[in-house]
């Protein structure tokens, strides 16, 4: 799967973390995920998903969910909307971001006022 060049996915996990999770020959992007494999796989499977993170947030609710203090793994992205539009046009991709973080961080996310995009 090619990963467009475009799309920064940053994150305040350690580089220990980074790079175990890096080492792993399926692991497509330095973001984690709890998803079932079989999920994955056919979200990877769509031409359109350049990433196993899909958005089509505008760049002011990705502006309010990074200033939020709760927000441990960010997604940034500078995709033209014409790209988002094409990722998100994949009935597989669901368009959420997935974290291996414990559902009490996540929880804790959610709650935060500026995360405007709840996470499942």
């Amino acid at each position: 799967m090619r990963v467009h060049k475009h799309t920064v996915i940053t994150t305040n996990e350690s580089q220990p973390v980074l790079d175990k999770h890096n080492a792993c020959p399926q692991a497509r992007s330095v973001i984690t995920t709890n998803e079932l494999q079989p999920v994955l796989d056919r979200h990877n499977a769509c031409p359109q998903a350049c990433s196993v993170i899909t958005t089509n947030e505008p760049q002011p609710v990705l502006d309010r969910h990074n200033a939020c203090p709760q927000a441990r793994s960010v997604i940034t992205t500078n995709e033209p909307q014409s790209v988002l539009d094409r990722l998100n046009a994949c009935p597989q991709a669901r368009s959420v971001i997935t974290t291996d973080e414990p559902q009490p961080v996540l929880d804790r996310h959610n709650a935060c006022p500026q995360a405007d995009c709840h996470h499942n």
